[in-house]
């Protein structure tokens, strides 16, 4: 007899976001993010990322990461939030982010899944690898 497991039963943990988790954000000096995990709409971006971007801090809030064109390859985004159903989290993911006037940036990624209301969202720190690789190295 073959034991029947759930998937969504075995998915990891969000971790629940607390006032202090926002504020450190913003204290971050990380390019650093929160978006919802079902949409991809940013919930708030620090200043460090806003600078990597190209794009005003007040205009990513409420937009999300497609309308903005900020994974250069979308597959990417689409393996990236494989990995973090399936794991709950990942460490220095290689991907390019299309900057607001079109500039591709070399970035790795690193993100956790949290609970921000009751709601599956995402954070993420981003470094920029860009001179560090001679853009070269990373997907196109």
């Amino acid at each position: 007899m073959s034991e029947h497991r759930d998937p969504l039963a075995e998915q990891p943990a969000a971790r629940p976001l607390t006032a202090e988790g926002f504020a450190s954000l913003h204290a971050s000096a990380k390019a650093t993010a929160i978006v919802t995990f079902d949409d991809g709409r940013f919930l708030d971006a620090n200043s460090a990322f806003a600078e990597l971007s190209g794009f005003e801090r007040s205009d990513l809030l409420d937009h999300d990461v497609f309308d903005m064109g900020l994974f250069a390859d979308v597959r990417h985004h689409v393996a990236l939030l494989r990995e973090l159903e399936e794991c709950g989290e990942v460490r220095a993911w290689g991907t390019r982010l299309r900057r607001r006037d079109g500039i591709l940036r070399n970035i790795l990624l690193s993100a956790q899944l949290l609970d921000v209301a009751g709601r599956r969202a995402i954070l993420t720190w981003i470094r920029d690898v860009t001179e560090i690789t001679g853009g070269a190295g990373l997907p196109a």
